[in-house]
C-alpha cells in the first residue's frame, strides 16, 4: 500500500516543486485560481438560493406577534389573552383615570401610549402590510418625524387569525375549532374588544371622511357588522385597529379608528397611509 500511494503521489510532488520552482508559473496560477472563483460564483448563489429557511414574507409582523396558543375550550391564558385583558383594563379605567389606563396598557403601548393591532391570516395581504410597515419604521419614519415631530413612536402588534398551534395527534382541542375560535368563544375581553371596534368603524374620523367625500363606505359597514359575529368573522380579516391613549383621543373609547383594507398602489403609499393612520392625518383626520 505505501509503494502503491507513493508512485501515485509522485508525479504530484514533482508538479508541485516544479511550480514553486519556476517563477513565470506562479502568477498565472493565481490569476487562474481568481478567475475560477469568479466564475463559479453565480453557481455558488444559485445553490445557497436553493436553500429553504422558511419564508420572510410576515418576519417584521411575527416579530410582534400575540400568540393565540393558550386560548382553548377549557383554559384562558397566553400572550392574545392576556392582552385583551389589559385592553378590558385600560378601558374600564380611561373615562375615571387616563393614568390607571395607560398603566394597564403599557407593555403594549409604551412611552408612545398608542399602538396599531393588525388582525391578518398568512397571505398577500399580510405580505404587502409586512412590506408597507418594515418600510415605515425602518426607512421613511424620519420623514414622518419631519412633518410632525410630536409624533409618537410606531408601536404595533399582530394577530395571525389562521395561526396553527402545533399539539400531538392524540390531541382533539384543534379538531372542531381554530385557536381563534377560542378567543371569540372563551375570552369576555376580546367580545368586549370586537365589540367596540364594530362600533367605531362606522363612528370613526376615517369613516365620517369618506362619507365627506361620498366615497363607498358599503363595505365597511358590511365587515362591521359581521366583525362580531363568531361565525363570519373571516370575512373580516383584514383588519387594523388604532388604540389611542394619549391626550388627543377626547372620545370614550380607547380604539379610535378601525380599517379593512390598506390603501395605496405600492409599499410607499401604503407606509403613508399608516402613517397618516398614526399621526390623525389625511384619510384619519379629526374633524
Amino acid at each position: 500500500m505505501g509503494k502503491f500511494l507513493k508512485v501515485i503521489g509522485t508525479p504530484f510532488i514533482k508538479i508541485w516543486t516544479w511550480i514553486k520552482e519556476t517563477a513565470w508559473v506562479q502568477p498565472l496560477l493565481i490569476v487562474g485560481i481568481i478567475f475560477a472563483v469568479i466564475f463559479s460564483i453565480p453557481s455558488i448563489t444559485s445553490w445557497v438560493q436553493s436553500w429553504d429557511f422558511g419564508s420572510d414574507s410576515y418576519t417584521f409582523l411575527k416579530s410582534q406577534q400575540l400568540s393565540l396558543e393558550g386560548i382553548t375550550d377549557s383554559k384562558r391564558e397566553g400572550q392574545a389573552y392576556k392582552f385583551f385583558d389589559a385592553f378590558d383594563d385600560a378601558q374600564a379605567n380611561w373615562s375615571t383615570s387616563k393614568d390607571e389606563a395607560r398603566k394597564a396598557m403599557v407593555d403594549y403601548v409604551g412611552d408612545s401610549n398608542k399602538m396599531v393591532l393588525f388582525f391578518v391570516n398568512e397571505n398577500d395581504d399580510a405580505e404587502t402590510l409586512n412590506e408597507a410597515t418594515n418600510y415605515l419604521v425602518n426607512e421613511s419614519w424620519s420623514r414622518v418625524t419631519s412633518i410632525d415631530n410630536k409624533a409618537p413612536a410606531f408601536r404595533f402588534k399582530t394577530i395571525f387569525a389562521d395561526q396553527v398551534v402545533e399539539v400531538d395527534s392524540s390531541d382533539k382541542t384543534y379538531q372542531d375549532h381554530t385557536p381563534f375560535d377560542y378567543l371569540f368563544t372563551n375570552s369576555p375581553a376580546y367580545s368586549d374588544f370586537v365589540n367596540q371596534a364594530a362600533s367605531v368603524a362606522t363612528t370613526s374620523p376615517y369613516y365620517k371622511n369618506k362619507v365627506s367625500k361620498n366615497e363607498d363606505i358599503s363595505s365597511i359597514e358590511s365587515s362591521a357588522e359581521n366583525l362580531p359575529d363568531p361565525s363570519n368573522y373571516s370575512s373580516t380579516i383584514p383588519y387594523y385597529v388604532i388604540i389611542d391613549l394619549t391626550d388627543e383621543n377626547t372620545t370614550d373609547y380607547i380604539i379610535t379608528n378601525v380599517f379593512f383594507s390598506l390603501e395605496g398602489e405600492n409599499k410607499y403609499e401604503r407606509a403613508d397611509f399608516l402613517a397618516h393612520a398614526w399621526t390623525n392625518t389625511e384619510e384619519f383626520k379629526i374633524a
